[in-house]
This record gives structure tokens, sequence and C-alpha cells, in this order.
């Protein structure tokens, strides 16, 4: 299951709102500053994942997508710039699988509370999540543009 940060937000869980704000503005500036990113960088997109037993993500590359005969075109995001994960809960100890996997360099990521997995979202990073085993995965996806047109609309709470 998965919702967009923006709604999570809505729904008036007090103090969400802010928190939810800094831990995407961080996440955004660690990955930008990380890849020496000088553009103006713009969040357009949050979101928050639950993965259950069986679940998994093929693997894909966040702005563009392989066609059958291997040929890599722009897909339905072609303005993703750059890729954030912050995991909210620890493999081995919350849930088993749920590796993010990036096949290409053979390197592999045991998710843990708090860590903050960065990468760019072209198919240099093309990326995987292993199937989880057991329990539940949850983490808070943030893709960056450089095109100030895809921001998110994130304004501040009337709450």
């Amino acid at each position: 299951m998965a919702i967009s940060a923006v709604l999570l937000r809505e729904a008036g869980i007090r103090g969400l709102d802010a928190r939810l704000g800094r831990i995407r503005q961080k996440a955004a500036a660690v990955v930008t500053r990380f890849y020496g990113i000088s553009a103006p960088a713009h969040i357009d997109y949050t979101l928050m994942s639950e993965m259950k037993a069986g679940d998994c993500v093929p693997s894909h590359a966040d702005n563009e997508k392989r066609t059958r005969n291997g040929v890599w075109r722009p897909n339905h995001t072609p303005y993703h710039h750059c890729t954030a994960v912050l995991y909210l809960n620890t493999c081995g100890v919350d849930y088993e699988g749920g590796l993010l996997r990036f096949p290409s360099t053979q390197q592999q990521i045991i998710p843990k509370s708090g860590l903050l997995v960065g990468f760019l979202s072209n198919r240099e990073y093309e990326h995987e999540v292993t199937r989880v085993q057991s329990g539940r995965r949850y983490s808070i996806s943030i893709w960056v543009s450089l095109d100030s047109k895809q921001a998110e609309d994130w304004k501040a709470a009337s709450n």
C-alpha cells in the first residue's frame, strides 16, 4: 500500500505536516548536495509506502523505462532527477526480505530504520526491491526534479 504524503498530511494529524516537511527537505538537500546539483531543485513527489509479505518491486529506473527490445526511453515521470528513500523500520528485526538492489553494480542495501539512500533516477541506477518474506516494510520515498513546474503542492497546513 502506498499513499501520497500530500494526502496523508491533509488528514489533519497534529504535527505531521511539520515533521513530514522537515523530512522531505532534509532528504532532498542531502541527495542534491551529494550529487553536486547546483541548479534549483524541487521535490516533485513524496510517497509513504508499506510493503507486506509477498510484495516486491521489479527492476526499473525512476525516469526511464526499458522497452521489450532493450531500448531505454523516458517514462511517465521523466522529470525525476534524483531519488531519496528513508527507511522507517529495520530488515531482520521488523520484517524479512525487502532489500534494495542495484543489479548493474551488484550492490544491495539492507534497510535499517533512519537510513537514507539516495541515487539518480536514471538507468544507471536501475533498481529493485526484493520480495518481502514476512512482516511489514515501511519507507518514505522522495523524488526531486530540476523543473519547477513539477514541484509538489506542499502548502502550509491550515490546522
